[in-house]
């Protein structure tokens, strides 16, 4: 098979084909305007072998976040983050950021029209949140039962106002984006510190109903 060929039929390279297909016609377009007919020609996939990686346009956003998901942890992997807590997550979200660079435009535009996206991809938002799981992961700052629970809602926060500042930052140094970054940093570890003591209790709370759970089943 050669190489152009290759390309043409290969799983990861048809992938790669459509996310920048999509983000390309997300920078110049609304994204309620773009069609899943425009995103396969642009991508030059057949409409069938497209139709085994995309269930409607917004598959190429989820195609988008798992790359980024893939290639932010490959990079931990060779390179893991130090420092304290802060210093580690701030590191893992930066890195992200960087990956996401080439699609700077779309993220922009995409950004300005919330309702629309998640009106044509419901499951862009549970996506999100695994993203942030493994970004905690990534930092080793991953937690389970409540707590866990907490810190990912609370990250997707710290995200998306990251995100805002970066689209926007004109600065070579990202100088703006890391100052929001470290910002909403150190007030996501103070509401935890706060919340340190409902979320014991939440978790206790959800350990006894386990217990009487299993005491109920086991007694039947």
């Amino acid at each position: 098979m050669t190489t152009r060929k290759k390309a043409k039929t290969d799983p990861d390279a048809v992938r790669t084909r459509l996310i920048d297909a999509a983000m390309e016609l997300a920078a110049e377009k609304d994204w309620r305007d773009i069609t899943l007919t425009e995103i396969v020609e642009k991508a030059d996939v057949p409409l069938a072998q497209a139709r085994e990686h995309l269930r409607c346009k917004g598959d190429a956003l989820r195609l988008l976040a798992r790359r980024i998901d893939e290639k932010l942890l490959e990079s931990v992997e060779k390179e893991p983050p130090e420092g304290d807590p802060i210093d580690r997550l701030f590191d893992v979200i930066m890195r992200r950021l960087e990956l996401l660079a080439p699609w700077r435009a779309a993220v922009r535009r995409l950004l300005e029209q919330p309702a629309a996206v998640l009106a044509d991809c419901p499951l862009l938002a549970p996506g999100a949140l695994v993203s942030r799981r493994w970004m905690l992961a990534a930092a080793g700052l991953e937690k389970p039962g409540v707590e866990g629970c907490v810190k990912t809602a609370g990250l997707e926060l710290v995200w998306l106002k990251t995100l805002r500042a970066w689209v926007d930052d004109d600065d070579p140094g990202l100088a703006k984006t890391m100052a929001a970054l470290d910002k909403a940093l150190r007030r996501g570890e103070t509401w935890l510190k706060r919340l340190a003591g409902p979320i014991q209790m939440a978790d206790g709370a959800l350990g006894l109903c386990r217990s009487l759970g299993n005491r109920i089943l086991n007694a039947r």
